[in-house]
């Protein structure tokens, strides 16, 4: 996957969304993936140990809605 380090705007938010998903080892939904990128601390990601991937909390300065519109974009 590309080094989300070395890329910017779009492209890294892509990246950083993309390496999270990659990093999961179980099959998640997008809510899920959106609260493990916001550092949510939800019982269900709490439960699964999501909090201790690298990327927990890698979006935490975007709103919720801004990370599912960035999935939302992906998927299309």
């Amino acid at each position: 996957p590309p080094d989300s380090t070395k890329l910017s705007g779009e492209d890294s938010l892509a990246a950083t969304v993309l390496e999270c998903v990659d990093s999961i080892p179980w099959h998640v939904g997008k809510t899920k993936i959106a609260r493990v990128l916001k550092g949510s601390l939800a019982q269900d990601v709490l439960k699964m140990d999501l909090a201790r991937i690298s990327h927990y909390g890698a979006l935490e300065e975007l709103t919720l809605a801004q990370v599912n519109a960035i999935i939302d974009q992906l998927i299309a």
